[in-house]
């Protein structure tokens, strides 16, 4: 699990883009993954807040990745022991903010009156969610119909074994986190399960989820089953529904 270097940034809808500053040995966020050292923040995204972040709460982007904090633990690109948050200001009068350190701050956990906390220094943070050995690809997604966040995650087991998936929900983007959904053996190898706002439905009560599977059909010895129908080696997008409260 390699570290996050840092933001291609566009100003034209995606025509042109001007690289990152930032390199592998000089990545944002500070980790390096190198000579046994552990990345909190892998394989991050945005949380889906919506067209023009639309649905902040406060007018920060929040990044969310996946990782671990222990010496000893097997992290890699589909596994770890939980999920970290940073967050920045964007500032559109200067994209590259984003690329910069002083930008982000990190979930630091809580005071004691239940206040997040919020440090600079990754060192310092706290998963918004700790499974040990069960939190692989992490999405959040900003339903504003329900006034809840979705937090889509992968077991990746082995990484070359089936996998399990979840969907957790919470009333605030850094939890604390309940369980919607254990999906078991979903595609059975699913990964990067991701909920679009784009595509919610009117009510909020359904949408479509994006994923990718059975990129190792073989590795079983048998033919991985497309659990559900069309879930292969591909972009794969299965429309779904969530039950009433």
């Amino acid at each position: 699990l390699g570290p996050f270097v840092g933001f291609r940034i566009s100003d034209d809808f995606g025509r042109t883009w001007s690289e990152c500053p930032r390199t592998p040995e000089n990545p944002l966020f500070g980790e390096s993954g190198k000579n046994g050292r552990k990345v909190r923040m892998g394989v991050p995204h945005m949380v889906d807040f919506g067209q023009d972040m639309e649905g902040s709460p406060d007018g920060y982007c929040y990044l969310v990745g996946h990782g671990t904090d222990q010496p000893d633990s097997p992290a890699a690109w589909i596994r770890g022991d939980g999920a970290w948050m940073a967050r920045a200001r964007p500032r559109p009068e200067d994209p590259q903010w984003l690329n910069n350190p002083l930008a982000w701050e990190f979930f630091g956990g809580r005071d004691n009156q239940g206040a997040d906390l919020w440090v600079r220094d990754i060192a310092d943070s706290q998963p918004i969610l700790r499974w040990p050995g069960r939190v692989g690809h992490a999405t959040i997604t900003w339903v504003q119909q329900l006034s809840r966040y979705l937090l889509c995650i992968t077991d990746g087991g082995d990484t070359i074994s089936t996998y399990n998936s979840a969907i957790l929900e919470s009333d605030s983007v850094t939890g604390p986190w309940k369980m919607v959904t254990w999906m078991e053996r979903f595609g059975e190898q699913a990964y990067f399960l991701n909920i679009p706002t784009k595509f919610l439905h009117e009510d909020g009560r359904g949408g479509w989820l994006s994923l990718s599977a059975n990129f190792t059909i073989h590795h079983l010895g048998r033919e991985m089953g497309e659990r559900p129908v069309g879930a292969k080696y591909s972009l794969s997008l299965h429309e779904f529904r969530l039950g009433e409260p």
